[in-house]
């Protein structure tokens, strides 16, 4: 986590194959799963910190950007994770509540940066009524597409669309639409 001007950035350790709990390839499956558990419950902290530090309470932050590998929208599966069943289970979905929870507490515009699937696109829909502050970029440079950085300006002054994207060697613009 760190702090650029009025913007907080940080980063969640969230992978694709449903966050581990699909493709364990470890011989001590419940070992696995024990691992995937600890990261999700240090997740949920590390987001509240997040929130925290860039609270308009502490006033320090008017944006937060966060980043993530996988794309947290689109699960692996669809039913919910319980204490039996772990593995075929939507791994996302504390991780989604928790973000759209404080993102509508914040005040200020939220920005979910992550690539995992295509298309390369920016989109408002992520936060629903719910929090209708969040942004989601899914970056360029997925295995689905050309490789190229992606280049995310913060523009204060625009509170309808306050998050500019480019590549940066192709300038090419994300579809506005996920």
């Amino acid at each position: 986590m760190w702090q650029f001007g009025k913007v907080q950035f940080s980063t969640v350790h969230l992978v694709g194959t449903n966050n581990g709990r699909l493709e364990i390839l470890k011989n001590d499956v419940a070992m696995a799963l024990a691992h995937v558990d600890a990261r999700d419950r240090a997740n949920r902290a590390w987001l509240s910190e997040i929130f925290w530090k860039a609270s308009a309470f502490r006033n320090l932050a008017d944006a937060v950007i966060t980043t993530t590998q996988a794309d947290v929208t689109n699960p692996d599966e669809y039913a919910p994770c319980t204490p039996t069943n772990r593995m075929n289970c939507d791994a996302f979905a504390d991780f989604r509540s928790q973000l759209i929870k404080h993102a509508a507490a914040f005040n200020g515009p939220v920005l979910l940066v992550h690539g995992d699937t295509g298309p390369y696109c920016l989109d408002k829909n992520f936060g629903g009524s719910e929090a209708s502050n969040i942004w989601r970029l899914n970056a360029g440079g997925d295995y689905h597409q050309p490789l190229d950085a992606t280049v995310v300006t913060y523009r204060p002054r625009a509170t309808n669309d306050p998050f500019s994207v480019r590549g940066l060697v192709e300038g090419e613009r994300p579809a506005e639409h996920c």
